[in-house]
């Protein structure tokens, strides 16, 4: 449950549109958890009424302060609200998450005086990929923030492309900054027994299908981003190649019954397995012998490095990060274009033993020495304590 107003002057307060459980939100928690020891407590001020992360906050100690902004009506009173916290807790520092949160960061400290006003830094985690799908909601707020709030202190983003492609649309700031969103190693890792748990899952779930072939795996909620009609499209096409391929969507959505009637319009239901959301991605990764990501926007994909990490090949499309993360042990094509995403799915599942056990062995080691946690971590303190900001 969202607790009271702390008593405490925190290093960082951090503002978020809520607590979902997805990307941002768990890498906020996994920032705080691992930052606690040298920046002190870092409450959370969610801007919606009720989320699915409360509880796993709560259980590492995060203060959690709703605001209850539900509605557009109800704006004005919750900027106030967060400029009243801010002034009673006196963070160094207000990191605003995504759109939302950095504009209600901005807006909320201006009302602050300016004697004991905070350093404001955003934080952007979103892809402007052309061509990709957008709610009108998301282009409004993409092109209103800057003129609405003004620059912040600090700019952060978790691209590189990202950062590029907001800084044409106005995005400025005394100092920006690119923090890559990271893979828990320790956490990601390969395992010989997931394969073997992985293919009694699939029994379980396409128990008509008798294919004993490789598992092609696509982890990603149901969202036009994502593109999961075109990852439907190479599943067919490489289906017609391999008769013993098995597929596997694992993600918010794709267990519901529209989305199983597009597998069977398409003739691949049989041979699919839908999950829809899991909370144990760690343990099914390692069992994939490919991943594919489809998206048509992405900032940093963290399910190419979770899946480096595991030891697995990818094929992407060539969205936000994908090919700086990717490297040269996976395989890109454009956006949409399923032809050359299933060709180059099937040309990995081809490669020899020794090859294939070595592009595995090759996307560990990548993982490990440029995509960790840990450098993200380290990252983010240095930002904090580099923006003048010293740890309470």
């Amino acid at each position: 449950m969202p607790t009271p107003m702390p008593e405490y002057s925190p290093t960082v307060l951090h503002v978020i549109t809520g607590l979902a459980n997805a990307g941002a939100e768990n890498f906020l928690l996994r920032l705080i958890k691992a930052t606690s020891s040298l920046l002190g407590r870092q409450p959370v001020v969610r801007l919606r009424t009720v989320d699915d992360l409360d509880a796993a906050y709560g259980a590492a100690g995060v203060d959690v302060i709703a605001l209850g902004l539900d509605r557009l009506a109800e704006a004005p009173a919750a900027i106030t609200r967060l400029a009243h916290i801010i002034e009673e807790c006196r963070p160094r520092m207000v990191f605003g998450w995504m759109y939302h949160g950095s504009l209600a960061a901005s807006l909320a400290a201006r009302q602050v005086a300016s004697v004991s006003r905070p350093q404001v830094t955003w934080n952007i985690r979103h892809g402007l990929q052309v061509g990709a799908a957008q709610s009108l909601t998301r282009r409004l707020a993409i092109r209103a923030l800057p003129f609405m709030a003004g620059p912040p202190d600090v700019l952060t983003f978790n691209s590189a492309r990202a950062a590029e492609a907001h800084g044409r649309l106005g995005y400025r700031a005394r100092v920006t900054q690119v923090i890559p969103n990271g893979v828990d190693v320790h956490n990601f890792k390969p395992d010989a027994a997931a394969a073997s748990r992985l293919s009694a899952l699939f029994r379980e779930r396409a128990p008509y299908f008798a294919g004993q072939g490789p598992i092609i795996g696509h982890v990603a909620r149901v969202d036009p981003l994502k593109d999961h009609a075109t990852a439907i499209k190479v599943f067919r096409h490489i289906a017609e190649a391999r008769p013993d391929a098995r597929f596997m969507f694992i993600g918010a959505g794709t267990d519901r019954a529209e989305f199983c009637q597009r597998l069977l319009l398409a003739g691949i239901r049989e041979r699919t397995a839908v999950l829809g959301e899991r909370r144990d991605i760690q343990a099914l990764m390692p069992g994939l012998d490919l991943l594919l990501l489809t998206s048509r926007s992405e900032a940093f994909p963290n399910v190419l490095a979770e899946a480096m990490s595991c030891g697995v090949a990818c094929v992407s499309t060539d969205a936000g990060e994908a090919e700086a993360i990717l490297g040269d042990v996976g395989m890109l094509a454009k956006l949409g274009d399923a032809r050359n995403l299933g060709a180059h799915v099937l040309a990995l599942l081809a490669e020899p033993s020794d090859q294939a056990a070595a592009r595995r062995e090759a996307a560990r080691c990548r993982a490990v020495r440029l995509l960790s946690f840990d450098h993200a971590v380290d990252r983010f303190v240095q930002i904090v304590i580099g923006a003048g900001v010293r740890p309470a």
